[in-house]
């Protein structure tokens, strides 16, 4: 009977585990599992703010010019600007926007309320 009963809590805790680790959140090993949320630019230059992503990328976080016409840069102080931050511009009267091939990520928001934007 000892046997029985050792073999069901066995099991039991077995079944345990198998499922708390399938809920573990490991979803895929490509992404890096957090997010980056800027608050304060690290650099700023010519009405664009700047968050360090890593040692040579960077994210614009913020445009605070006046240009309706804005050309995003492909590099700054040695820098590659490589995403676009969350609600970078948005709500900002801006008519259009170059983007360099160099940015491979924008986030949500980045325009909103740009009615002007073609």
């Amino acid at each position: 009977m000892k046997k029985i009963l050792c073999a069901l809590i066995a099991g039991a805790m077995c079944a345990t585990m198998v499922f708390s680790l399938a809920g573990c959140g490991c979803s895929n090993k490509n992404e890096p599992g957090y997010t980056i949320e800027a608050t304060k630019p690290d650099l700023t230059n010519n009405g664009f703010g700047y968050y360090i992503v890593n040692s040579n990328e960077l994210m614009v976080t913020e445009y605070t010019g006046n240009e309706k016409n804005i050309v995003i840069p492909d590099t700054y102080n040695n820098y590659k600007v490589t995403s676009i931050g969350p609600n970078a511009f948005s709500e900002k009267d801006i008519e259009s926007i170059t983007i360099p091939d160099t940015v491979t990520e924008i986030e949500g928001h980045a325009f909103q309320s740009c009615a002007n934007l073609k």
